[in-house]
Order: structure tokens, then sequence, then C-alpha cells
């Protein structure tokens, strides 16, 4: 831990200034507590200042993996900080998919941690999910009034969602269904030229 990395760098830093020869495994043991004491200085720094870029970086370079004895709320400042970072390359990828495959749960738990112009573009991932979702249920049942209700009211940028056959099908039941409520208004108002023009 810290404190036996700063035992080991005082005793060789003393033996050194009284010009004592300090053994090979003594200096090899001084050169890695030198770099874990940059490293946790560093780990330090990054999580005060809240650098998730910093930390995230620190980890995928296993710097993070070769401090002895980091506290669990390091560990945790950590592991959120990767996941941010993967969500902001996955925003910036501006794809749904990778958006809605990054760990979201645990981010969205921890209050402030995601810009409310992040959350907005999760929830905007999510609702066109849950539109696709919806409109091919729709189409599996065969829904054309569900279907017509989809569409109105779609989220923005939905239009590649569906392939070519599926927008084929949903326009075809969605113009049935129009042309049978304009029907039956034919048949109720009882206006024959109302009735020609439905047919």
């Amino acid at each position: 831990d810290a404190g036996d990395d700063d035992e080991i760098i005082a005793a060789v830093e003393q033996a050194q200034a009284l010009v004592i020869a300090v053994p090979p495994a003594a200096r090899r043991a001084y050169r890695r507590a030198l770099h874990q004491s940059d490293l946790r200085a560093h780990l330090i720094e990054a999580l005060e200042a809240d650098d998730r870029q910093w930390l995230a970086d620190m980890a995928a370079n296993g710097d993070v993996d070769e401090l002895r004895g980091i506290s669990r709320s390091a560990e945790r400042s950590v592991r959120l900080a990767i996941k941010w970072q993967r969500l902001q390359q996955a925003i910036d990828l501006d794809s749904d998919e990778v958006i809605l495959a990054t760990s979201l749960d645990e981010l969205l738990r921890e209050p402030g941690y995601v810009s409310q112009e992040d959350k907005d573009r999760i929830a905007l991932a999510q609702g066109r999910r849950r539109w696709l979702q919806c409109v091919r249920k729709a189409l599996a049942d065969r829904d054309a009034a569900g279907l017509a209700e989809l569409f109105a009211a779609k989220p923005p940028q939905v239009d590649d969602l569906l392939g070519p056959s599926e927008k084929r099908r949903a326009s075809r039941l969605i113009a049935q269904r129009r042309a049978t409520v304009r029907l039956r208004e034919a048949l109720t108002s009882g206006d024959d030229r109302k009735l020609v023009d439905a047919m």
C-alpha cells in the first residue's frame, strides 16, 4: 500500500544520501515504489478534479490495475468513469444501438453524473427503440389502427429503422384503414357522392 511504498522510498533515499550502497533488489523495489507513488498521485489528482476522461484513460492503460489497495470509493469512481467514457463514445457515434448497449443504469442513478443533454439523447434512443418494437408488433398483429397512431406520433429520424418491406406493409395497412374509415363514414352519412368517393 501507500505506506509501504513511502517507507521503501524514504529508506533508499536516506541510504543514497548517506552514500550507502543499495542492493539491486532494494533498487528494484525503490523503482516500483516510485512508480506506485506516481500512479497514486495521478489517481488522487484525477479523483479530486472529477476528471472522468483521465480516470477512464488510467483504467484503459492498466495504471489502475497496477495500484495496490485503492479504496472502494476510488474503484467506484473509476468504474463510473469507464461507463461514462463509453456513453460519450456512443453519443459521438450517434448510434442508438451503441448508446443502449452501454451500462446506463448505474450512470443514470448517480445524481448529476450525466448531463441533461446526454439524458435527452438516451431518452431519444429509448423512445426510438420502443417505437420500432411497437411498430413491428402492430405489423405482426396487422393492427392498422395501432400503426396509424404510431406513425402519427413517430419520434424524429426513425424512417431508416424500418426495412423497405416493413414500410410497404405499414403504408398498405394504414391506407386500407383510412379507406375503411371513409367508407364507413360515407355509409352512415347516406351521401351517395361520399360513398362513390370512398370506393
